[in-house]
C-alpha cells in the first residue's frame, strides 16, 4: 500500500488500542442481522476491529484498526476494500452496475438484506485475496478492485474528492 499513489496520497493509517464496542445497528450493518443474532446467542459481545472515515482535521481518508483487529491483516484489508468499493462507484459505472446486479442476485437467493452491499463486497474481497476465485463476485469487479493497487492504475482524483465530500 505505500506505494500506490492514491493509498500514500489522500489516506492516514491509524492503530488504535481500543476496542470499542460495536451498537446493535452497527453490527447488523456490518454483518447482517442473522450474524448478530448468532454472536449474541453465544453471549459474545460484539466489538469494532476497524474502520473508514474522513478524518476532520487533515481532510484525508482515516483507516482505524483498533486493538482486537491489530493482529488480522484481513481487518485492514477489508477496510481498504470499503474504500476501493466507493472508488468504483464514483469512477466505474458499469462495474458498479455489476455489482449491484450480484447484491441482487444473492439477496434472491437468501443473502441476508440488512448485510449491505459494500460490507458485503469487502468481505468477499477479502475473501478473494486470501482464496482467489473463491467467491462468486463479478470477475471483472473482483479484477477492477485488485487494479486500484497496481502501480499502472490511477484512480481519477474526482472519485477521491467525492469520497472524501461524502457523494
Amino acid at each position: 500500500m505505500q506505494r500506490v499513489d492514491w493509498v500514500v496520497e489522500n489516506c492516514i493509517l491509524v492503530f488504535d488500542d481500543n476496542s470499542p464496542d460495536a451498537s446493535q445497528d452497527v453490527t447488523i450493518q456490518s454483518r447482517g442481522e442473522k450474524w448478530y443474532a448468532e454472536i449474541k446467542k453465544q453471549g459474545k459481545r460484539p466489538i469494532i476491529q476497524g474502520c473508514a472515515s474522513i478524518d476532520r482535521d487533515t481532510g484525508r481518508i482515516r483507516i482505524t484498526v483498533y486493538g482486537q483487529g491489530f493482529s488480522q491483516s484481513r481487518v485492514l484489508t477489508e477496510e481498504v476494500y470499503h474504500i476501493v468499493f466507493e472508488i468504483i462507484r464514483h469512477a466505474s459505472p458499469r462495474t458498479f452496475e455489476s455489482i449491484k446486479k450480484w447484491y441482487s442476485n444473492r439477496l434472491k437467493h437468501g443473502l441476508d438484506p440488512t448485510w449491505h452491499i459494500h460490507e458485503a463486497f469487502a468481505e468477499l474481497m477479502v475473501q478473494e485475496e486470501e482464496f482467489p476465485g473463491s467467491t462468486d463476485l463479478p470477475r471483472h469487479a473482483v479484477k477492477y478492485a485488485r487494479r486500484a493497487f497496481s502501480h499502472n492504475n490511477t484512480v481519477p482524483d474526482s472519485a477521491i474528492e467525492k469520497i472524501k465530500a461524502g457523494v
